[in-house]
Parts: C-alpha cells; sequence; structure tokens
C-alpha cells in the first residue's frame, strides 16, 4: 500500500499523519469487560496486527519490538481493579482509608503501539489503550476506571472494509460513545510539541477532523461526547441520558444522516462518505451538522482546555463547532 504523506514532518521524521480512526470511551471498567477487549483486540490484530512495529507500555516505560501478546495488557487490565487485599474485619473508617489509599497508589494504565519504521516515527498505523483510576466503588475495594481505546489506519483505506471492522469492535465493547472517521496519529514521545501545533491548525480548518485527545480528559469525554464524526456510537448509557432530555432520542435523520444499531449501541452515520470540511472555503459538512445537532444534549460544550496551543475559548470554538453554520 502506498502511504499519504504525513501531515507534518520534522526533517525526514513524520511527525502527524492524517488517518482513519475509530475512537471508543469505555464504560467504567469491569472484570467480564477481560473478554469483551479481547474480542475487540483480536478483531484490531486480524485488521492491522502484521503493520504494527512497536510497543510502548506504561508498565515498561520503553518502546519495545511489538508483539501480538502485547494487547494482553490491555484486556486484562479490568480483572486487576477488583483485586485489593484487605483485612476483612476492617471498620468501616479504617477500610474508606485502605480504599483511598489503593486509589492513590494505583498509576493509570496506557498501551500504545504503532507500525513506525522506525521506533519514533509516527505512523497511520495505531492502537492506543489508556486507563484513568478516578476512586473507588462505593463501600467497596473495586476501583473506578473509566478507558479509551483507538485504533488507527490510512486515510486511503477502503471505506467498506472500515466501517465493517469498526462496527464489529462496536459491538464488543461496552461503549459510552465511539466516533469513527478522519482524525490524527502521532508518537507521543517524539516531536509532540510539534504534532499538537499541527493538529490546532489543521483540526481548527478542517471541520471533519477528531482531534482525538483524551489522555487529560476521560472524566470530561466519560459523561459527555467529545464529537461526531463519520460514525457516532452511543451506548446504552448516554442513549438513556439523551432519550431523558427535553429533545429525546432520535428516531430519523432524515436524508443527510442514517440510524443503525451496531450490538446495543446506537450508530449514527453522517453521509456516505467522510467529509474533511474547510472553513476557509466557507465549507462545514452538513451531514455532521445533522448528526451534532441530533446528539447535542449530550455532546461536550464548554469547560475543557486540550491546552498546548489551544486555550479553554479555542476548545470550546472546536467543540462547538457545529453550531455554527456557515453561508
Amino acid at each position: 500500500m502506498t502511504l499519504p504523506p504525513p501531515l507534518a514532518s520534522s526533517g525526514r521524521v513524520p511527525v502527524l499523519h492524517g488517518v482513519l480512526a475509530a475512537t471508543f470511551h469505555l464504560e467504567r471498567l469491569e472484570p467480564d469487560d477481560e473478554a469483551r477487549i479481547e474480542a475487540a483486540n483480536q478483531i484490531i490484530l486480524d485488521w492491522i496486527g502484521t503493520e504494527l512495529r512497536w510497543t510502548l507500555n506504561s508498565r515498561v516505560g520503553v518502546e519495545e519490538p511489538f508483539a501480538p501478546e502485547d494487547l494482553a495488557f490491555a484486556s486484562a487490565y479490568p480483572t486487576s481493579l477488583g483485586v485489593v487485599p484487605f483485612d476483612e474485619g476492617l471498620a468501616p473508617e479504617a477500610f474508606r482509608i485502605a480504599i483511598e489509599l489503593n486509589v492513590q497508589r494505583r498509576a493509570d494504565m496506557g498501551l500504545a503501539c504503532h507500525g513506525g519504521k522506525q521506533r519514533l516515527w509516527a505512523s497511520p498505523f495505531s492502537y492506543r489503550f489508556y486507563a484513568e483510576i478516578t476512586g473507588a466503588a462505593d463501600d467497596s475495594p473495586q476501583l473506578i476506571a473509566p478507558a479509551f481505546l483507538r485504533v488507527s489506519v490510512p486515510a486511503t483505506w477502503p471505506l467498506d472494509d472500515f466501517e465493517r471492522r469498526v462496527r464489529a469492535i462496536a459491538a464488543a465493547l461496552r461503549l459510552r460513545w465511539g466516533a469513527a472517521g478522519l482524525s490524527y496519529s502521532a508518537w507521543e514521545t517524539q516531536f509532540h510539541a510539534d504534532a499538537m501545533k499541527a493538529v490546532y491548525a489543521h483540526a481548527r480548518r478542517h471541520t471533519g477532523y477528531d482531534v482525538g485527545l483524551y489522555v487529560a480528559w476521560l472524566p470530561e469525554f466519560y459523561s459527555l461526547v467529545r464529537t461526531v464524526n463519520w460514525l457516532t456510537f452511543l451506548g446504552r448509557g448516554l442513549q438513556r441520558k439523551l432519550a431523558a432530555s427535553k429533545q429525546g432520542l432520535p428516531e430519523t435523520g432524515g436524508p443527510l444522516v442514517t440510524l443503525s444499531r451496531a450490538g446495543d449501541h446506537l450508530v449514527l452515520r453522517a453521509g456516505e462518505l467522510p467529509e474533511a470540511g474547510d472553513v476557509n472555503r466557507m465549507h462545514v459538512p452538513a451531514a455532521y451538522i445533522r448528526a451534532d445537532e441530533m446528539i447535542r444534549p449530550v455532546r461536550a460544550h464548554e469547560g475543557v482546555n486540550f491546552y498546548e496551543s489551544w486555550t479553554e475559548a479555542t476548545t470550546t470554538q472546536w467543540l462547538r463547532r457545529f453550531e455554527k453554520r456557515l453561508a
């Protein structure tokens, strides 16, 4: 496959690629999610496993040659959240303190794999899993950890195959929400500032691209959807939240947006093809505007700052970009 050139480079080193990506924000992890994530990982390995070359595991801290077994660190993680060696005879206050100490000592989990020809080169082929411990369930040693899974391929990937595989991954998982379509792929440890500057410039012009940022914002994007994309998935929880809103759950998307299902998840497809959009040419994809209208009560509006080149004001503008129609 001949890959399109990167969106940004530093000398001969590719820094940022425009890609087709599927982003999935998961329900708080439970032990039963091990089998679900394992099933999703197997779909991903069958898809791009031969293209992945490097792994960065937060438990190890250095890039190593990729092996398919690396993805087991992600699928096994939910089970570890319930394994807490507490004395059942602890008094309630001591039990609460023990849980709080366990939350504090547990680190977040990150697994990043990519297909760069060299270890520190960005690649359009990528896999990400990330989970952040945010607390513990009431009166329980079970830790609360919202999580995120993402896969990307070159923007030239056949769309029918991309959609088929992405729907299968979604159906395997317990989702809060998901978005699939045009996005970006960088390598976090190399030329990070350069990559983020390029995302900032490109995403503010091309509204159909999802910035894909997640590490610092899992709690925010657990409660609310970051963005619609060509394919937008709503899990059961956000379907209930949307149904309870004044707007209600959509029954039809009209001529622009197709409604369907992937497992338990509602899927909105905005048009026949992903669209980049271009505000410089006064083009914001109409199907994306319609999809955004349909889920707006559960879409993030403000109170988030992507940092780097972004401010809270420009982040808010990006989150609400489909609310502004261009003549």
